[in-house]
């Protein structure tokens, strides 16, 4: 057997087993961030409609989600040393070609999904209020799921939104005892917002906002991952008296919206009996105590007679 060609199978042999990690990992990870964890942002969002939910479920997702970022940096560095042999293998095998651009390729695969674990794993543990009044002060949490396995260079996080926010920049810190890459917002503060034109009978407290979280991370010395993502909705007040239609809004869209929907698009109309069990949820987390038959019977009867 000739050496270009010993060689050459040597490199077919372990790129191909990358290959095969690399699509196994990524099956686990699509599976992970596109169920796991928008289900819990789903639970999220109930809970403020009073469902209870296993807050420490983050922490398990943040596990899974760590064990596929080390396993696909690691991929990525083994791809690395293939490139630099495929460099080698070229000066003697006849069509450099075939092996140079199967392993770049590879590389490039092994990159786009590092970036897709990090843009994923942006998530907000602590959300603003979801009835903002302006000029009033509010926290919201920011965490990296996998900010503890990645050689990660962070930006400054940003708070945005249709409007003016301060104290909106910070650090992300990594806390080596929870293991947790975030940065906790304790001071945001809505000055002001602008609306859209009012359409109809429209309120304004019917409007929906959402604050936008961006940051950048440069990965190691070559990715760079710029990220985003968007809070629950928000309606902004100024008085007092809005805060009951505002909270009308709020607990619509969070008893209704679909997992992984568009923000913040939500039915029109539903079956009773969700509303019925939107409005036990709801009463249950003010008083402590679930609607009695007779009382979701008296509410059935004050809507449709």
């Amino acid at each position: 057997m000739q050496p270009d060609s010993w060689i050459s199978q040597y490199h077919d042999h372990i790129t191909g087993k990358l290959r095969i990690l690399h699509d196994d990992v990524r099956k686990m990870v699509y599976d992970i961030c596109s169920t796991d964890l928008i289900a819990w942002k789903r639970n999220q969002q109930l809970a403020g409609n009073g469902f209870s939910y296993d807050l420490q479920y983050l922490n398990t997702i943040q596990y899974w989600c760590e064990c596929m970022a080390e396993i696909t940096w690691n991929g990525l560095r083994h791809c690395k040393d293939m490139k630099r042999l495929a460099d080698t293998i070229n000066q003697f095998v006849n069509n450099p070609r075939i092996v140079t651009d199967r392993i770049y390729d590879l590389h490039a695969e092994y990159t786009k999904l590092i970036s897709y674990l990090v843009s994923n794993t942006f998530v907000i543990e602590k959300q603003p209020p979801q009835v903002l009044k302006t000029n009033t002060r509010f926290t919201a949490k920011i965490r990296l799921l996998v900010g503890g396995k990645l050689n990660l260079l962070p930006n400054l996080p940003q708070a945005m939104q249709s409007g003016e926010i301060s104290n909106n920049i910070g650090n992300m810190e990594y806390e080596p005892n929870t293991k947790q890459l975030s940065i906790t917002f304790r001071n945001l503060q809505l000055k002001k917002i602008k609306r859209a034109e009012k359409r109809g009978s429209e309120s304004v407290v019917d409007e929906k906002f959402g604050l936008l979280f961006i940051s950048h991370f440069k990965i190691g010395a070559e990715i760079d991952a710029h990220v985003f993502t968007y809070s629950l909705p928000v309606t902004v007040i100024v008085h007092g008296n809005q805060e009951s239609h505002a909270w009308a809004t709020i607990t619509w869209d969070n008893a209704f919206a679909e997992p992984g929907r568009k923000p913040f698009i939500v039915p029109d109309t539903v079956t009773w009996a969700r509303v019925a069990i939107a409005l036990n949820m709801k009463f249950i987390q003010s008083t402590g105590k679930a609607l009695t038959d007779e009382s979701i019977k008296y509410l059935a009867e004050k809507l449709f007679v």
